[in-house]
């Protein structure tokens, strides 16, 4: 699956690919207020997860998250979080728990794929609506 020119859209905000390569892909993830990503693991893949704006509830700022290990993310502000995959790999994705429904399911696709928005070039402290 192709993401260039792309935006996932999530029921916790939403996240578009910025780079590329064989090796790495990076993110950026736009999580409102109060919102949760899965709890989740990679079974393939290490992420390197960096905040970029507002607040999370990852303590340290910059935290890397190896392979295997359980992980999720929650906005106790609006915020945006950049994600560094190696290898890059979007579908290396296990669902443990989630808070929307989507427990042991695969990585969106189909309606939640949708042509990049021009107000999220770079993210910054104002949040555009999305749905």
């Amino acid at each position: 699956m192709r993401f260039d020119g792309k935006m996932v859209k999530k029921p916790w905000g939403l996240e578009y690919m910025v780079f590329e390569d064989a090796n790495v892909a990076i993110w950026y993830l736009h999580l409102r207020k109060g919102e949760r990503t899965s709890q989740h693991y990679h079974e393939k893949k290490d992420t390197t997860l960096v905040t970029l704006s507002g607040m999370v509830s990852r303590v340290p700022e910059v935290e890397l998250i190896r392979r295997g290990q359980v992980h999720a993310t929650m906005a106790l502000t609006d915020a945006w979080v950049m994600e560094i995959e190696t290898p890059s790999d979007k579908l290396d994705l296990v669902r443990v728990g989630d808070d929307y429904g989507r427990t042991g399911a695969p990585y969106e696709n189909g309606e939640h794929i949708i042509d990049f928005d021009p107000r999220y070039a770079y993210p910054s402290s104002e949040f555009p609506p999305h749905g």
